[in-house]
């Protein structure tokens, strides 16, 4: 764990990594948070490839990145000004671990930047799945927004005592230093997941942003996703 460096300590970078597959309102409202929590320099959103836990996009990339471009349009204004999409993954054209994506960009940013990670509370609950994980908090910060409902990994586990003790009770904590904390934030905001909206986008329209709903349809994407 990384300690402080008083005036050294540059503002925050958060990523945000994920699918998107499609991008909705509930993962701008994560933006969102994340803004008002840390406050941010920057906020880049890192689609992958293909995801190396769950099944594959059926959807090509460039769709993907096209509707999140339209969702950052529709995104508020302090949002649109430090969010921009990463697609270094893509780029790759193969699946990437987080690992060696969160060791490049520290690579770029140098060590006396702070850098969170931001995930949902179900990847946290899965994150002894994930290549190395308990090295990631050797390179970032994670800024956890759990959906209603979640329950930090139990003690008794090796995941559990591994998050409990590197857990802060304060999000500021991760402005402080660079890497090594976790802060575990629980909304009852929200709650949509991706996998609801391929199924049947007409019927999950609300959660998506109106430019993201007229390129699904315009696009005929997720019409065979059932």
């Amino acid at each position: 764990m990384s300690k402080p460096g008083s005036s050294q300590i540059e503002k925050p970078i958060v990523v945000y990594g994920g699918t998107f597959d499609p991008i909705h309102k509930a993962h701008l409202l994560n933006l969102e948070k994340a803004f008002r929590l840390l406050e941010p320099q920057q906020i880049r959103l890192v689609p992958c490839y293909q995801p190396v836990h769950k099944t594959h996009s059926k959807v090509a990339s460039e769709h993907r990145l096209a509707m999140m471009r339209i969702a950052l349009e529709s995104a508020s204004k302090p949002i649109r000004k430090i969010a921009c999409i990463d697609n270094r993954e893509i780029a790759a054209q193969e699946p990437i671990y987080t690992l060696d994506t969160l060791i490049n960009i520290r690579q770029e940013l140098g060590s006396k930047q702070p850098l969170v990670w931001l995930m949902g509370g179900d990847s946290l609950a899965n994150l002894d799945s994930w290549k190395h994980w308990q090295q990631l908090t050797d390179l970032c910060h994670f800024l956890v927004l759990s959906r209603p409902g979640f329950k930090s990994p139990d003690v008794s586990s090796e995941l559990g005592t591994w998050v409990n003790n590197r857990t802060t009770q304060y999000a500021s904590d991760l402005k402080k230093t660079v890497s090594g904390l976790i802060y575990i934030y629980q909304s009852e905001e929200m709650d949509a997941a991706s996998s609801d909206i391929r199924s049947n986008p007409l019927n999950y329209s609300n959660l998506l942003p109106p430019g993201v709903q007229n390129y699904i349809r315009e696009n005929r994407l997720y019409i065979n996703a059932k």
